[in-house]
């Protein structure tokens, strides 16, 4: 690894000068930032698998047809395979909230995408895919959601914000796939 000759194109600063890979799997490249010497940040990267990208700390899939959500569920654990499992994404910090909006915005503009959690089950008890509660405080929730309404069941991010918002779970809309890799 070397520092680059022109920055024009390298907004990091680093040149890898080769990369081998013998199986596919989960690999982690750490970048270390230094000042003076000293240690100044610190970003671990996994690899995913593919379609799946690193966004934040997570190996996401964005998916930008439109759907509803039991669709878009579907689609997202069809994705499994014997090395993780695949669901409509989940949230579990408000870094990552950001890390994935930014995201959105930066890749497809404002638009609004399924995650992976309902109050299907019971009203006002929102709960990921994955059996977690999702939380319930501020900022994760656009200001007046989650609204207490049987017929609004579906989460969603919210294309101008980035705050979880609720649905009606037969509306059509682009979705977010995690991967999660097994856990013995």
């Amino acid at each position: 690894m070397r520092a680059p000759e022109d920055l024009t194109d390298n907004q990091c600063g680093i040149v890898i000068n080769s990369v081998s890979v013998e199986d596919s799997g989960k690999w982690t490249c750490r970048v270390f930032l230094t000042s003076g010497g000293e240690l100044r940040n610190t970003k671990v990267v996994e690899a995913c698998h593919d379609p799946f990208i690193v966004v934040g700390s997570e190996c996401l899939y964005f998916h930008e047809g439109h759907t509803n959500w039991t669709t878009a569920r579907d689609y997202c654990r069809s994705l499994s395979n014997s090395q993780y499992t695949s669901d409509l994404a989940t949230v579990d910090s408000c870094e990552q909230l950001g890390d994935i909006y930014q995201h959105v915005v930066m890749e497809y503009g404002l638009v609004w995408h399924w995650l992976g959690g309902s109050d299907e089950y019971e009203e006002s008890g929102w709960h990921w895919v994955t059996g977690g509660t999702v939380p319930r405080s501020v900022p994760f929730w656009y200001p007046g959601r989650p609204t207490i309404d049987t017929s609004v069941n579906c989460l969603s991010m919210h294309s101008q914000t980035g705050y979880l918002y609720d649905h009606e779970c037969n509306l059509n809309g682009s979705f977010i796939c995690e991967e999660f890799p097994f856990t013995l």
